[in-house]
């Protein structure tokens, strides 16, 4: 820097007013140590300059911002202001960003609780539709379940049993054929049901093929009641009542084993001729036999006798008994059933019929 740089640089600067020196330096950088320096030269030649341009800062210098001068409150009032603004500017901004902030963190907060109920819907609408299948699909069950069901009761060679809580009163052998029926139990009940029917469904499962074992542990957990198939053996032909189908010469075989030589049976022959016919029966079938006073019994031998003696000669002759016997295999299985229901000496009479339908078909 040469003189008349120096010299312009002062004296540029010290013609500046107070407010555009203060301004200049507070531009920052080098200008507040130049503005420093321009006064300082000032001062110092005005303490020996009395004329010229510089004669005018021969004044007693005085700290910034001393009460009383106003220009330094001027100045120290729009620093103030300005500083002031800058503040409130900074706030407004701070304030503008949290606002943005916390209407953003809404804004994600809507989202996630909108993702949610969209998440919760979807669930729902899963949950139904899946309901909707099951509700469906258990029809479909039903409807398939009903028509095997009929399709069982329908098919003569099949036996329907249902067996309630108890014991089932039946023993099977190691081919899940039914070996023997207990006396007055569920099994005994079901007419048609004897020794050597096959057991193939338990509650709908088929057990084809399964061993004892799994037969035994199948029949154990199953739910009551449980519907069991049996599939009938084949050892006789069935008619369309379910009993076997008569032979008319084998009765008669029978029957002339136990008349005497009048060609009839009293009391006491028939009631051994019935008795023998039961014992014969419940053998075949596997059952227990009834109590050896039902069928022995004389009161009832006598009964049947009063009921089937066609021509009231106290006696029953092998055309009366065969009268009886056709008569009574032809009516059907409701009609058996009303005709049981009269009470009296009807139900044995239906229980004789059964179990000589039986005799007369396998045991000649």
């Amino acid at each position: 820097m040469d003189k008349s740089e120096l010299v312009h640089w002062v004296s540029t600067d010290s013609e500046l007013s107070a407010g555009d020196r203060a301004i200049k330096a507070s531009r920052g950088g080098y200008c507040p140590a130049s503005m420093q320096f321009v006064e300082d030269v000032s001062y110092g030649l005005a303490m020996h300059i009395k004329k010229g341009p510089m004669s005018q800062r021969y004044v007693k210098r005085k700290p910034m911002g001393q009460v009383g001068d106003s220009f330094d409150l001027n100045l120290k009032t729009k620093v103030d202001q300005e500083g002031k603004e800058a503040v409130e500017v900074e706030a407004e901004a701070a304030a503008e960003a949290e606002a943005l902030q916390q209407k953003k963190d809404q804004e994600d907060q809507a989202w996630e609780i909108e993702k949610l109920r969209l998440a919760k819907l979807a669930a729902n609408e899963k949950e139904e539709k899946e309901k909707v299948n099951q509700f469906n699909q258990k029809n479909k069950d039903k409807e398939r379940l009903a028509k095997e069901l009929k399709e069982e009761e329908e098919n003569e060679d099949l036996i329907v049993v249902v067996f309630e809580d108890g014991p089932m009163g039946m023993r099977l052998n190691h081919e899940n054929e039914i070996d023997t029926i207990q006396r007055d139990s569920q099994a005994c009940k079901y007419k048609g049901l004897s020794k050597g029917d096959l057991l193939v469904k338990i509650n709908g499962i088929d057990v084809h093929g399964q061993t004892l074992v799994e037969v035994k542990s199948k029949l154990k957990d199953a739910k009551r009641p449980m519907r069991c198939i049996f599939e009938r053996h084949i050892e006789w032909e069935r008619n369309e009542t379910g009993l076997p189908s008569l032979c008319i010469d084998k009765i008669t075989t029978l029957f002339q084993e136990h008349e005497n030589e009048n060609k009839v049976v009293t009391v006491s022959e028939f009631a051994a001729f019935i008795n023998a016919v039961h014992s014969i029966a419940m053998d075949k079938q596997g059952r227990e036999k009834k109590d050896e006073s039902y069928f022995a019994s004389l009161v009832l031998a006598q009964q049947l006798i009063d009921a089937h003696d066609s021509n009231d000669d106290a006696y029953l002759d092998l055309t009366e008994v065969l009268e009886w016997v056709n008569t009574g295999l032809q009516r059907s299985k409701e009609e058996q059933e009303a005709y049981r229901a009269r009470g009296g000496y009807c139900p044995a009479s239906c229980d004789f019929l059964e179990v000589s339908s039986i005799v007369i078909r396998i045991f000649f």
